[in-house]
Parts: structure tokens; C-alpha cells; sequence
């Protein structure tokens, strides 16, 4: 069991990823359109931290749907102009705020469905670990052309 102190540290990070998102979603977009995406960095690194120590993942209140909200933005904006192929992307997010998604890209066509949980969205969208790793934790099905296409663009904060 980590100690006291490494617990406490790695919970004060949901008051702190909350203030932050909370902030950034005030700031203007750059002149494309995007926004900064550090709150996602920070939600990754607080998840890193709590593996590092053994401690369970959280993934619930304000700064985990801020984040999941925000991936999937990005993604679908992210998808339509920069996946190599055409096809559609089918993903479902479990967890405390359930979402679905389709996300188009080109003209359509092959269909990968992803099955994950937020957990696993961010650590894809943030970069976190071998992606082959990573997806032992979902459910893949369908073209897995699509999902390798749509996974190479995937990752959006370093």
C-alpha cells in the first residue's frame, strides 16, 4: 500500500483537473478552432500516478466527463479530414456517463466498433501505454482496418 502522503497527492488532482478544465473552457479557441487540451494531459497524468501506486482508477465527477466530453469532440472533428480510409467508427464509452457515438470519416463505408470505458479512451487519446496493450481492456469488433486507421490519429495530447 503506497503511503499516506502518495494517496492524498493523487486525490488532491480531481479539485485541480476540475479548476483547470473549468478554466481552459473559458479561453477562446485558437484561430482553427481548437482549444487547449492540457486538462486531458493532466487527467492522464493523475491516472498514471494512481497506477504507479496501485491504487484504482478514478473516473467519476466534473473533470472525468469534462474529459471524456472533450475527447470525443476532438475525435470527431480529428476523424473527418485526418483517417486515411473511408469508413465509420461506432464507439461506446461505459462508465458513469455512458455515451455513443458514430463518427464518419471520407464518404463512409467499412465499420469498426469500439466498446471501452473512459479509462480506456483516454489512455488511446492521450497516448498511454502500447496500443495493443491498451485495447485488451475493449471490445473490438468489425473492421479492424477502420479501427487501426482511426487509432493511428487517435492520440491528441502528448
Amino acid at each position: 500500500m503506497p503511503a499516506p502522503h502518495w494517496i492524498a497527492l493523487a486525490d488532491a488532482g480531481e479539485e485541480v483537473l476540475v479548476n483547470t478544465a473549468l478554466l481552459l473552457a473559458e479561453i477562446d479557441p485558437n484561430e482553427d478552432g481548437s482549444r487547449p487540451t492540457d486538462c486531458l494531459g493532466w487527467m492522464a497524468h493523475e491516472q498514471d500516478i494512481r497506477r504507479a501506486l496501485g491504487l484504482p482508477a478514478r473516473l467519476t465527477g466534473v473533470s472525468s466527463g469534462l474529459v471524456q466530453d472533450r475527447i470525443l469532440d476532438v475525435w470527431q472533428e480529428r476523424f473527418r479530414n485526418a483517417v486515411a480510409m473511408d469508413g465509420l467508427l461506432r464507439l461506446s464509452v461505459g462508465g458513469a456517463r455512458p455515451a455513443k457515438v458514430e463518427m464518419t470519416f471520407g464518404d463512409g463505408g467499412p465499420i469498426g466498433v469500439l466498446d471501452l470505458d473512459l479509462q480506456t479512451l483516454a489512455r488511446l487519446a492521450c497516448g498511454r501505454g502500447e496500443r495493443s496493450e491498451i485495447l485488451r481492456s475493449a471490445t473490438v469488433a468489425g473492421s479492424r482496418e477502420v479501427i487501426d486507421a482511426v487509432l493511428e490519429v487517435g492520440v491528441i495530447t502528448p
